[in-house]
């Protein structure tokens, strides 16, 4: 099982990590649950957010 790099609180973009979820995409990237500044709320895998 790899470790989860701790993106809690982070902004990447308009979007802030708030917590990991159970989710992966097809590459085994973990898919996080954030906040936008709009008020709406996403997963998004980790490989989706470093690219903001």
């Amino acid at each position: 099982m790899s470790v989860i790099r701790d993106l809690s609180g982070q902004k990447f973009g308009r979007l802030t990590a708030l917590y990991p979820t159970e989710k992966r995409d097809k590459r085994g990237s973990v898919y996080w649950h954030c906040k936008c500044e709009c008020g709406n709320e996403v997963d998004v895998s980790l490989s989706g957010l470093v690219l903001w």
